[in-house]
């Protein structure tokens, strides 16, 4: 069982535990600064509510996952998989998301606002009223997205 530390990082039964332990619902769950197993899959979860900032996440699986206004501010993101999942209204502000999967997500109103978005990957993605002020999008991939209404970096920004 772990512990969210470096030594004893979660795994994805450890977060269904908290989340059964929480009433059932991760809505209020607080697991910010915890560290979570490199590639911990926690696809298809209904995690809305949850708080994870500052979490460590590397290549994390989100895919399909309800992280409807998740904060996750200032975590470590690398490599993490968002396929379609449900991440609008999400607080990304300050994250390495630095080769993260965002392909065909719905990211309405979400905030990006100074993460590092290096070589992320949007495509088919729907980033409707999306917040990417200040935010690092070299070599980020955008084909096929939904940009009305998202704000992006200005240029030297």
């Amino acid at each position: 069982m772990g512990e969210g530390s470096k030594e004893k990082p979660y795994t994805r039964e450890d977060v269904l535990r908290l989340i059964e332990e929480n009433g059932g619902a991760a809505d209020g769950l607080d697991l910010s600064g915890k560290v979570f197993e490199k590639g911990v899959d926690l696809r298809r979860l209904h995690l809305r509510g949850i708080t994870l900032k500052r979490a460590v996440l590397e290549n994390a699986h989100f895919e399909e996952a309800n992280l409807w206004g998740v904060h996750i501010e200032k975590a470590v993101l690398r490599d993490a998989h968002f396929e379609k999942a449900n991440i609008r209204a999400m607080h990304f502000e300050g994250a390495d998301l630095q080769n993260a999967h965002f392909e065909g997500a719905v990211a309405w109103g979400t905030h990006f606002e100074g993460a590092d978005l290096r070589n992320a990957h949007f495509e088919k993605a729907d980033l409707w009223h999306a917040h990417m002020e200040r935010a690092d999008l070299s070599g980020a991939r955008f084909d096929e997205t939904y940009l009305e209404g998202a704000r992006l970096p200005e240029k030297g920004e």
